[in-house]
Formats: C-alpha cells, sequence, structure tokens
C-alpha cells in the first residue's frame, strides 16, 4: 500500500522536536480529521509533507517532499461568493461558496485529495487547504521544488478564478498548523488520480524562460533604439535625410509603437499581435502577409507565398523600414 512521509511537530516552536511517520492515504486524512479542541493556534499540532536531515526544521534541511499543499486563504477577500436576498425579510446575505466549488470539481475529475477547513475559517470567509499526496517524492531543494509549486498556485488560479492562494509561499520547511473540530469544521477527501506536478513545473520553467528572453531581447531593442538615436540624431549638428531614414528604419524594427503605426498606415488587419492583410511590393497580393507586432516575436515583414513570391523554401521577408519607405511613409 502506497505510503508517504511526514513530520509531525507537537510545538511549532520546538523545530527540532520532530517526529516523522510513514502513512498510508487514509491515515493521513484521519490525522488531518482528528477531533482537536480549539487552543491558542500556536498550540495546536502542526506538520510538514517533507522530511528534514539533520532533524531541524529549516529549508536548506529539507530533504523531499511528499505531498503539494496548496493554503486557500483568499486575502483579498471570497472570491467565490454570491449574495442573495432573504424572501422574508429582504435582508442581504452573502455566501462563500469555494470550498464547495473546489471540491465538487475534484470529485468530478476523481482527483486524488483532501481538503481541509484551517484555524481562521468561517462559513461566511472561507479558508482552507487542498493537500495533493505526489505520486513520487520530489526534491525539496529551491531549483527542483519552487517552480512545481508555482506552477501549482498558477493551476489553482487557472482552474478556479485568481485570488486564492499566494505562489510566493513556497518554503519546503514551512508547517501546516491543524484545525480545531468547531462547529464550521470541514474535511473530505478523493481517492482518486495523481496530478502530474513535474509536469506542471517544467511547463512553468519553460514559460518563464520564455518570459525572461522577452524580456531581455526587448531590453536590448530599446539599447538599440537608443544608440541609434545618438548616433543618427543627438550627435549631429544638422540631421540629415539619410541621418533621419537611418534612425526610422532602426525604430521600425525594434519599437512596438512604431510597427503599429506603420500597420495602421499598411491598412493591415490587426489580430493579436499580428497584423496580416497588407499589400506585398512584389506580388502585389495581400491575402498571405503578416507581421508582428511585437518585435521579440519577429522583427520582418513576411509574405507567405512560398513559392509563387518566396525562393520557393521559405517565406518572401522585408524589413519594415524598407516596407514604409517603399509606400511613402518614411
Amino acid at each position: 500500500m502506497k505510503k508517504y512521509k511526514v513530520s509531525i511537530y507537537p510545538n511549532v516552536k520546538e523545530p527540532e522536536n520532530i517526529h516523522e511517520y510513514d502513512v498510508t492515504f487514509e491515515q493521513l486524512f484521519e490525522f488531518i480529521s482528528k477531533k482537536r479542541k480549539k487552543v491558542n493556534k500556536d498550540k495546536m499540532t502542526a506538520w510538514s509533507p517533507s522530511i528534514f536531515y539533520p532533524k531541524h526544521r529549516l529549508a536548506q534541511n529539507a530533504q523531499y517532499m511528499y505531498c503539494m499543499v496548496l493554503d486557500v486563504d483568499q486575502k483579498n477577500g471570497p472570491t467565490l461568493q454570491e449574495t442573495y436576498t432573504k424572501a422574508e425579510t429582504h435582508e442581504t446575505i452573502h455566501v462563500d461558496w469555494a470550498y464547495d466549488y473546489i471540491l465538487r470539481d475534484l470529485q468530478h475529475n476523481q482527483t486524488r485529495a483532501i481538503m481541509h477547513t484551517s484555524y481562521s475559517h468561517t462559513d461566511e470567509y472561507h479558508k482552507f487547504r487542498i493537500i495533493f499526496p505526489l505520486r513520487n517524492p520530489i526534491q525539496a531543494d529551491e531549483n527542483t521544488w519552487k517552480p512545481i509549486y508555482r506552477a501549482a498556485v498558477e493551476w489553482l488560479h487557472l482552474t478556479w478564478c485568481d485570488g486564492l492562494s499566494d505562489k510566493s509561499t513556497c518554503d519546503p520547511s514551512r508547517a501546516f498548523y491543524t484545525s480545531p473540530h468547531t462547529d464550521q469544521f470541514r474535511a473530505d477527501y478523493i481517492d482518486g488520480d495523481y496530478i502530474d506536478w513535474l509536469s506542471k513545473g517544467d511547463e512553468y520553467k519553460e514559460r518563464e524562460r520564455i518570459e525572461q528572453e522577452k524580456k531581455r531581447q526587448e531590453h536590448e531593442n530599446r539599447l538599440a533604439i537608443r544608440r541609434s538615436h545618438n548616433e543618427n540624431l543627438d550627435g549631429k549638428r544638422q540631421v540629415t535625410f539619410s541621418d533621419h531614414r537611418r534612425y526610422m528604419y532602426d525604430l521600425l524594427k525594434y519599437d512596438y509603437n512604431a510597427r503599429l503605426s506603420l500597420a495602421s498606415k499598411l491598412g493591415a488587419t490587426i489580430i493579436g499581435n499580428r497584423a496580416e492583410r497588407w499589400t506585398c511590393p512584389c506580388c502585389l497580393r495581400n491575402d498571405a502577409t503578416y507581421f508582428y507586432l511585437n518585435p521579440t516575436t519577429a522583427t520582418s515583414l513576411f509574405c507567405g507565398h512560398v513559392k509563387s513570391c518566396g525562393d520557393g523554401n521559405k517565406p518572401r521577408f522585408f524589413t519594415p523600414g524598407y516596407i514604409a519607405e517603399f509606400y511613402g511613409y518614411l
């Protein structure tokens, strides 16, 4: 039977007082849902879905994670709240459905998970945790765990709504308090399939890499525009047409707003990041022409008639400066 390692803290303020257990999914739920009296929060038993070596609850000592735990605290207020009016009194009441909606969807998708309300949960303002056991333990070092955890929070927000959780709280040594068994306490489990968090983490890292590359390219484009401005305009006592022409060629190559203005002048149809259906100066057709407004995607302008206008292997391409000059917009 599949087991998961957890670390239990009788007193969370004693980080070296760690009791490590191997538990089944059912035993983990029994531990989470156990009836406990309400005392001060810092006196509640706490736990971590990780193991530590040496046995001292520090991030650098965390070895492996055995569960993905997402705190739904809705810091900016209830995000899945609905408003009702009582028929008898016309009183307006607010009902938070966050716990119920997420539980319903996890049950429908048969996703292996445990849910339970947290210490400060109320019926009007849901605060709870979702515990996803991992198919296999994942290394707890920052480079491995951080993108996986952030991908999980991103998935949570994309699946339901923004504001449910905080992706910055990805400390692998974090301890989670158990909850007192009040009238508003809830705990549920779904014995279903695992979520592939490793794949989600890899996808998140790739998106981050692409975003960083885009920012780097945008920075380089701004520097190129500044260099061109200094060389062709600021540094000249008298700016010639050739100076202005060189600067505009660079501006149209690297600046989003200049490319957007060119698209408008060409009568192009703008669809998202693409400007389409402008007239190719070579084949005089407009049904396969396009360019990207954001120069980090590609700086050139293209005619997609590969065989009749291109070289037979790839589309014909033009610099934006050439097209602007050809049509008299420079």
